[in-house]
């Protein structure tokens, strides 16, 4: 509903405006981990304050499964990917480097297909499709 798409225009501002204010720090001379580490301070406050707020407990799941998965997260797909995130930015700027957030849906479909056997069908193909097109004529232009 509504409050969906309210959060998911929350979230496009807070990666926007983290994109701009990393390609800002890094202007000014900020290491790309510093920039990063700031950016993951801020957002586990947040998260922490919101978090507290609603009530809930800190709770964490040590069996090693979970922690394997909160290691891939924190390691891969958090500090490896964002490390080349903000290098591109600092290479390309914050609105080339953004077109690459589009292609989220894409990898998801395609991961979802072929660990999940996720049918396919037009609606989707077309959708990766014109996500394709609309980076390469961005892009290009």
């Amino acid at each position: 509903g509504l409050a969906g798409v309210a959060w998911a225009a929350l979230a496009a501002l807070a990666t926007a405006g983290g994109t701009i204010l990393g390609a800002r720090n890094q202007r000014r001379g900020i290491p790309i981990p510093a920039v990063m580490g700031w950016g993951a301070l801020t957002g586990a406050a947040v998260a922490f304050a919101w978090s507290a707020a609603a009530g809930s407990a800190f709770a964490i799941d040590t069996s090693v499964r979970y922690l394997g998965s909160l290691a891939y997260l924190a390691i891969a797909a958090s500090c490896i990917t964002f490390l080349m995130y903000f290098d591109l930015v600092r290479r390309i700027g914050p609105a080339r480097t953004a077109y690459t957030l589009a292609l989220v849906p894409v990898v998801a479909l395609a991961l979802s297909a072929g660990f999940e056997g996720l049918a396919l069908g037009p609606g989707l193909l077309l959708g990766a499709a014109a996500i394709l097109l609309g980076n390469v004529l961005v892009l290009r232009g």
